[in-house]
């Protein structure tokens, strides 16, 4: 049985709906992480430690999650609210990526301890390379997005290694760690 529009005031049918809309992002968060297990990145977070059978128990149970989910919002009436568009979530997203490069140059390095100038130049690099990577592309082809990644992925070891010669120095020259 449906709720009438009145049976709850706009401040309790936001409420609900912000309720029932967490547990879809719970819901998404449980099935990124099975995905990010079978498919892990450069970083990876999560081991594939389930077996077939798991998984299989695991989609399902997410399926009955989501249509008692559904049969919620249906029940409390609520309608679907105006959606972000993607685009400027992902935009959003490239502009994280952008200033979170700034946490490679050496003046970001200055609470691990002094930077030897070869350092400071290679980090320097990587990061102009990484940034040159992430620059937006009028209407790339598909052929320029797998090259950006190519390219993240040829950056990353050197950007690690210059991160941990920058570690390394000032642990040996003992100095404090802020």
């Amino acid at each position: 049985m449906a709720w009438t529009d009145d049976a709850l005031n706009e401040p309790q049918r936001r409420h609900v709906r912000e309720s029932l809309a967490q547990l879809e992002r719970q819901l998404g968060a449980i099935e990124a992480i099975l995905a990010h297990a079978r498919a892990p990145g450069l970083f990876p977070r999560y081991a594939d430690d389930l077996s077939a059978a798991e998984r299989r128990a695991l989609a399902a149970r997410l399926a009955q999650v989501r249509a008692a989910l559904a049969a919620a919002v249906g029940e409390c009436g609520l309608r679907p609210e105006a959606a972000l568009g993607a685009r400027q979530a992902i935009a959003a997203q490239w502009s994280v990526a952008d200033m979170g490069l700034d946490d490679l140059l050496p003046a970001a390095m200055r609470a691990y301890g002094p930077l030897a100038p070869e350092a400071a130049g290679r980090l320097e690099q990587v990061a102009a390379r990484l940034r040159a990577a992430l620059a937006p592309v009028a209407d790339a082809p598909p052929a320029v997005a797998a090259g950006l990644e190519a390219a993240l992925a040829a950056a990353l070891p050197e950007a690690m290694a210059a991160m941990a010669a920058a570690l390394a120095e000032a642990a040996l020259a003992r100095v404090g760690n802020d």
